[in-house]
């Protein structure tokens, strides 16, 4: 393919992106709920997610500085073929490990037996359930933060803070140290506080970090401070927001009596993608209306200005916001766990059904 043809590469790179979100949507439907289905109580699911979210972190860092070590400020004419080789051993990594850990992954027996409720009517009940609609609402507006901040992040270190090499990957390396750090104290709020007022809490810090970084982080120094505090807020995320929609999932189950993971996981993917490319094209907009010239290896005040306002005023603004949607969300205090004890003894009715399910089979086959 000729490399010059805007036409072709446009249709490359759609279809490129077709196959990879469609794979990484049928992952990601089983990933994200995992936890629903591992575990039930807050406390339980908060301690299998600190494991989780800890190796997940890795994964984020290498994500993130891989295209930081490759591409920001590379002046090599290789620059996109070594990132290139790099990426397809990453590739086949990572699919190797998918490959053998889908081995170990095991569904509760008991669910397998439940009908599933019809495609229109499972809609219909999903937005029926508010709990979910403000986490959404909620989710929408920090995928929309978290998208401008990994798309801006490259801007940022090249055009305001003038990085190269690794210095440019210091700035990441300290959030996701403060990611991994802050994994315990945000487990230990869980259990004292609860998700909801925690999931609040991680939040608004991360807003107030971005805003803070707003006015600080003109200088490398001080945009270490801004960077350490959005580690700490992100951590909270990272940890409780697979947690909060479990929750949702386990009050959907007290309402329809199914377990619809899936069907949750599938129509947050649905909501939440529009936010990820209505983020990046709120950035680029504001940076070239801001006088963001590519061609130029340096920016002026106004397009660094843009990109500032980009890459931490807006999010700021989106994540606060999140925040106080959250206020909103009624999966909290004393009629929640008891609506959460009750669920427990209905898994056992539904266990102990399995069992009479088997050992009539069982029966069956020797007769």
């Amino acid at each position: 393919m000729d490399i010059n043809d805007q036409f072709a590469l446009f249709f490359n790179l759609i279809i490129v992106l077709f196959v990879f979100d469609t794979l990484f949507t049928i992952l990601g439907l089983i990933n994200y709920t995992l936890p629903a289905e591992m575990a039930l109580t807050a406390k339980e699911r908060s301690n299998l997610l600190v494991y989780g979210a800890a190796i997940s972190s890795i994964s984020y860092v290498i994500a993130f500085i891989l295209p930081l070590l490759f591409l920001t400020g590379n002046e090599s004419p290789n620059a996109a073929i070594e990132f290139l080789f790099v990426m397809i051993i990453v590739g086949i990594i990572c699919a190797i490990i998918l490959f053998l850990s889908s081995f170990y992954l095991k569904e509760n027996k008991y669910t397998q037996m439940e009908e599933s409720l019809p495609i229109l009517e499972g809609f219909k009940e999903t937005f029926k359930n508010y709990p979910f609609l403000i986490y959404e609402v909620s989710n929408f507006s920090f995928t929309f933060a978290q998208t401008i901040l990994t798309t801006a992040i490259f801007y940022y270190v090249e055009y305001v803070l003038v990085l190269a090499g690794f210095l440019t990957t210091l700035p990441l390396l300290l959030v996701f140290a403060m990611i991994f750090a802050f994994f315990a104290v945000y487990n230990k709020l869980v259990g004292k506080y609860g998700v909801k007022k925690s999931y609040i809490f991680a939040l608004f810090l991360s807003g107030l970090s971005f805003l803070l970084t707003f006015f600080i982080g003109w200088s490398f120094n001080f945009a270490l401070i801004g960077f350490i505090f959005i580690g700490i807020g992100f951590s909270g995320f990272m940890l409780i927001n697979q947690v909060v929609i479990a929750d949702i999932v386990d009050y959907d189950e007290t309402r329809t009596k199914k377990r619809r993971e899936t069907t949750y996981s599938g129509i947050n993917a649905l909501i939440t993608k529009p936010a990820i490319s209505l983020a990046n094209w709120v950035f680029l907009v504001i940076i070239d209306n801001f006088g963001f010239n590519s061609q130029q290896s340096t920016q002026n005040f106004s397009a660094q200005m843009g990109i500032m306002i980009g890459f931490s005023l807006i999010p700021a603004i989106l994540l606060i916001f999140s925040s106080i949607i959250m206020f909103f969300y009624p999966l909290d205090g004393p009629k929640w766990l008891a609506q959460k004890a009750e669920l427990i003894k209905i898994h056992e009715d539904k266990e102990l059904d399995y069992l009479k399910y088997l050992e009539e089979k069982y029966k069956e086959k020797q007769a």
